[in-house]
């Protein structure tokens, strides 16, 4: 059981890691340009979108890792960390209604999952291989 949980944590802490590396960046180039661009963050569509392509990546990376950590059953893990991601996506979604545009939002919290399946399955092709 521990094991299981440290699988789905540790994919999880993956893409979180990637994430904060990526917003640190992002920060230190733009700085507070982005803060003062509004909720429509008029100018930035580039940037919004290179944010939803690059949480996709960390998620293949997050996926990737569950699938690994996992002694036995990784789709039940990779499903696990769906779970987690989907359920954060809500609390993402209420909290940042208003801060940016809701497409920017909603691609965000769906590249996640779809990112996990991704990364999940290469790793299990690679069990099976």
């Amino acid at each position: 059981m521990l094991r299981s949980v440290g699988a789905v944590l540790g994919g999880y802490a993956t893409m979180v890691v990637g994430v904060l590396a990526m917003t640190l960046v992002l920060y230190a180039v733009y700085g507070e340009a982005l803060l003062e661009a509004g909720p429509e963050m008029e100018g930035y569509t580039g940037l919004l979108i290179g944010e939803i392509a690059a949480g996709f990546a960390f998620a293949i990376g997050g996926g990737w890792v569950t699938a690994r950590l996992s002694r036995s059953r990784p789709w039940a893990h990779i499903g696990g960390l769906i779970g987690l991601m989907l359920a954060l996506g809500l609390l993402t979604f209420l909290g940042e209604q208003g801060m940016k545009p809701a497409w920017s939002i909603l691609g965000t919290i769906l590249s996640g999952p779809l990112g996990v399946l991704l990364g999940g399955g290469l790793r299990v092709r690679q069990l099976a291989a």
